[in-house]
Parts: structure tokens; C-alpha cells; sequence
């Protein structure tokens, strides 16, 4: 977020006579410093708390669809230099045999470059498996989910539930 330059902006420069222009005082530099003080003092708001988003879910030739699906993102840290996405699917149903089943996040990745993985956890049928998540950039962005060991999701799988969690840091 930017400074409110609007005192700022009010100034004259001076014409190189030192005869116009606006004079600096103990009071127009103690306003500059709150404007600062305030900036670094004040909670992000927008952007900066949980944002909860509805995603699509998608499989290549067939149908992904959740009993309940939840996801959240937040952006964080000065400057937003470090976002996070947090997904849980919950009792979901995969009617193709698929390497990949897709969600869709919202665009604040396209700030990052490069892709991204972490693991996940994820039960197919009630049984624990270690899973994959990445982000490839494209348009849109969506969260890659794989099996590990380039597995296919079975065909007509059940109580498939995912939970993860993937964090950018920008540079």
C-alpha cells in the first residue's frame, strides 16, 4: 500500500533562487514520518487475511465432484511477498481413471513465477497415501493433485479426500 502523498503533493519546488518553493519545517517532516509510522502500524486488511474461494474441481475425460470441498488463501508478509492456499476435498468421487485431478485457485499465483509442489494427504477408500500438489503457471492456474509414484486414480474411486497446503514466496 502506498503513502498518502497528498501533503506531499501540495509542495512547490523551489526555482533554483531559494526565493520560492515550499519551506520545510519541524512539522512538514514529523508528517512524513507519521504517514510512514502509520503505513508500517496498520493491519493489512485487504489481501492480507483469509479469503475463503469455492473451486472447480476437474478431471481429463470425467467427473471429480465433493461432497464438501473448502479452500482459503492468504497473502502475507511485507509486501505481500508470500501467499498460501489451503485446500480440504472431502469425501469425493472420481468417475475416470485420471494420473491428475485439478483445482482451481485464484489468480494471486500468476505473481509467482516457476512451479511450485508440496505433499499432501491424501485417503483413497479410507487408506493413507503420500500425494503430490503443483502449480505449473498457465491460464488459469489450478492445483495439480497426483498420486505418488505416478499412479492413476482408479476408475469409479470413493471416499477420496485431499488436505493440503502450499505456500509461495516471492523474491
Amino acid at each position: 500500500m502506498a503513502l498518502d502523498r497528498t501533503w506531499y503533493n501540495s509542495l512547490v519546488d523551489d526555482d533554483g533562487s531559494g526565493l520560492t518553493g515550499s519551506v520545510w519545517d519541524k512539522a512538514d517532516v514529523n508528517a512524513l514520518m507519521n504517514a510512514i509510522d502509520t503505513e508500517i502500524a496498520t493491519p493489512r486488511v485487504s489481501g492480507y487475511e483469509w479469503q475463503d474461494y469455492t473451486p472447480t474441481l476437474q478431471v481429463s475425460g470425467g467427473t471429480f465432484t465433493a461432497a464438501a470441498l473448502y479452500a482459503r488463501h492468504v497473502q502475507s508478509g511485507y509486501l505481500g511477498k508470500t501467499i498460501v492456499y489451503e485446500w480440504s476435498i472431502e469425501n469425493a468421487t472420481i468417475s475416470v481413471g485420471a494420473s491428475e485431478v485439478l483445482i482451481s485457485i485464484p489468480g494471486a499465483a500468476s505473481a509467482w513465477p516457476g512451479s511450485q509442489c508440496t505433499v499432501g494427504a491424501l485417503y483413497i477408500g479410507g487408506l493413507q497415501e503420500p500425494a503430490l500438489a503443483f502449480i505449473i503457471p498457465g491460464d488459469p492456474y489450478f492445483i495439480h493433485l497426483s498420486r505418488m509414484g505416478s499412479l492413476q486414480f482408479p476408475a469409479g474411486a470413493t471416499s477420496v479426500y485431499f488436505r493440503g497446503q502450499m505456500c509461495f514466496r516471492g523474491q
